[in-house]
């Protein structure tokens, strides 16, 4: 009898602690006395129709953050001469002042190439594309903020980027972190509990799993792999329990309450596959997952482009590579624990 198990390991480790900082260079909570402010959240906008209610998001992410709203006109083309979008990107500041009391700064000069993008937000703690696709690029040949720049901003600058795709929906929509039960990705849990408040949050893993390629009638080789997939699902499930433990019981400041709704999901399969179709059938506000850009593997594409259209926004965290050396030794261990 041969069983066919391909997942992936499993460590345990201590629980994310939630007083830590949510980034160890930039950010810090602000309860802490002689804590410099942490940098600046970068929106950059195209002032299409639709993302004033995109610039209104960041605008509360910032004050919950405790920290200040930059703007900055991002476009690949020339005025056409009839409006003035400095200006009206100066008016959008003033709005945005007076709602939230919150301090909004203007980047003199317009964004038109990646590269400016990138210089820009290597000074922000957090870069915020706020586009309207659906609204501004139906029948027409544009692409949207994230087609041209998610990809160079994951690349060459290490603070996360935010993703509006369209406003909020009515009720209450859930925030969905997507992340394994590693150390590695602690800041994820830090950047959904920020964007959770008042709202349900649900951490999701899957477990890369290849069925068995036995006899379908062998119920012995059937009750062997369903009893294995048990036992790696419940560690899931308790090491993911252990990584949320201090949301709901610990708070770390003002506008950092914390979270009850906590639920954890478990699923088997191909990850895109599942990830999809998870996020389909969910009612899903906020996507929060990872994303590692391996300089050794240069061709690896960013997941959350596949993920993107079925949330209102995406938070995309670049997450540390692990050397060639590490990844082989942690893929040799999934294979000897599977033996």
């Amino acid at each position: 009898m041969s069983l066919t198990l391909r997942h992936t390991h499993v460590p345990s480790h201590p629980p994310w602690l939630p007083g830590a900082p949510i980034d160890a260079h930039r950010f810090q909570c602000r309860h802490h006395e002689g804590v410099a402010p942490p940098a600046p959240l970068l929106a950059l906008t195209t002032l299409r129709p639709g993302t004033g209610d995109a610039l209104h998001k960041a605008a509360r992410l910032a004050r919950t953050l405790g920290t200040d709203l930059r703007l900055a006109w991002c476009t690949d083309e020339h005025p056409n001469g009839l409006s003035d979008p400095m200006a009206r990107l100066q008016q959008r500041a003033r709005v945005l002042r007076r709602r939230h009391a919150l301090a909004v700064h203007v980047a003199g000069t317009p964004v038109r190439t990646a590269a400016e993008a990138v210089r820009l937000a290597r000074t922000a703690s957090l870069t915020c594309l706020a586009d309207a696709p659906s609204a501004a690029t139906a029948g027409t040949s544009r692409a949207t903020l994230a087609e041209r720049l998610l990809t160079p901003l994951l690349r060459a600058a290490s603070a996360p980027v935010w993703v509006i795709h369209r406003a909020e929906a009515d009720g209450v929509r859930s925030v969905h972190c997507l992340l394994r039960p590693d150390a590695l990705d602690a800041p994820l849990l830090a950047w959904a509990w920020r964007l959770a408040a008042q709202r349900p949050l649900r951490l999701v893993h899957v477990l890369p799993t290849a069925l068995p390629a036995d006899d379908p009638r062998d119920i012995v080789a059937w009750t062997v792999f369903d009893h294995m997939q048990r036992q790696r699902r419940l560690q899931a499930h308790h090491t993911l329990d252990q990584l949320a433990a201090p949301l709901r019981t610990a708070a770390c400041a003002k506008g950092c309450a914390p979270l009850h709704d906590v639920q954890t999901t478990v699923l088997f399969g191909d990850v895109d596959d599942e990830l999809q179709a998870h996020l389909a059938r969910s009612t899903v506000g906020t996507l929060v997952m990872g994303h590692t850009w391996r300089r050794w593997w240069p061709w690896g594409g960013v997941r959350a482009r596949a993920l993107m259209h079925l949330a209102d926004d995406t938070l995309v965290v670049p997450q540390p590579a692990r050397s060639l050396r590490a990844a082989l030794r942690r893929a040799w261990a999934g294979l000897l624990a599977a033996a």
